[in-house]
């Protein structure tokens, strides 16, 4: 909070007030009352970047990957991100974090989950999946729950964004289906809708080499030295 010391503690006050009236929240503390406990690295980096402190970035990238930064791709732990956007309601919040714990117990993977409020109706919910990259066995049950986590969040309503190119061609056909069911019986004709086009044209665009789960097949033969045969890899 910027401006004077009074001007500061008033606004700090309504917003811890209003922050525990949303209900949305465990509990609601201010750091300049009750600093963070020494291990918890995120309280620390917000506050001192709050305050234009950068030195405890690095220890924040070492928290999430266990490594230094130049170490990371050598060395640190596998990490994958699901970012969905969710509307900005108690309701809505809730039944996103309830969609995160239904992975967690299909997939025995905890996901963890950072909500930032981008504005007065959106929140960018920040989803990371960590995993030990050099057991197979971790890497496939963090892959199956980014799978899981895109097939429940995309049926219901809760887009993601960044999309790898796998995911990226299937939730643009999920979205272009859900669009063709709304349109009803006016989304086969031609001369009303162009919805029978463009489902056509997901459903092709899906079938692209590209979009296949062959090609990480492909792609781990060759990093693993093998030789690359179809003319398009």
């Amino acid at each position: 909070m910027g401006g004077t010391a009074e001007s500061a503690e008033a606004l700090l006050g309504v917003l811890a007030t209003e922050a525990e009236a949303a209900k949305l929240f465990t509990s609601v503390r201010r750091s300049d009352h009750t600093p963070p406990e020494p291990d918890d690295v995120v309280s620390r980096v917000v506050e001192a970047g709050y305050a234009g402190d950068v030195s405890h970035h690095e220890e924040m990238l070492r928290s999430a990957v266990g490594r230094n930064a130049p170490d990371v791709d050598s060395e640190g732990n596998g990490r994958i991100f699901f970012l969905p956007l969710v509307p900005r309601t108690g309701r809505d919040v809730t039944a996103a974090l309830t969609l995160l714990d239904d992975v967690r117990v299909r997939t025995g993977l905890r996901p963890g989950a950072t909500v930032n409020a981008l504005d007065h109706d959106v929140v960018d919910l920040v989803v990371s999946l960590r995993f030990d990259r050099s057991d197979p066995g971790e890497a496939a049950r963090a892959h199956r729950a980014l799978d899981l986590l895109h097939e429940e969040f995309t049926s219901a309503g809760y887009l993601p964004y960044r999309l790898d190119v796998d995911h990226a061609f299937r939730t643009a056909r999920s979205i272009v289906h859900r669009l063709f069911d709304l349109a009803g019986g006016a989304s086969v004709y031609r001369n009303r809708s162009p919805m029978d086009r463009w489902l056509r044209d997901a459903n092709t665009m899906c079938q692209h080499a590209v979009a296949q789960d062959s090609v990480l097949q492909l792609t781990g033969n060759v990093l693993l030295g093998g030789d690359s045969t179809p003319p398009f890899f």
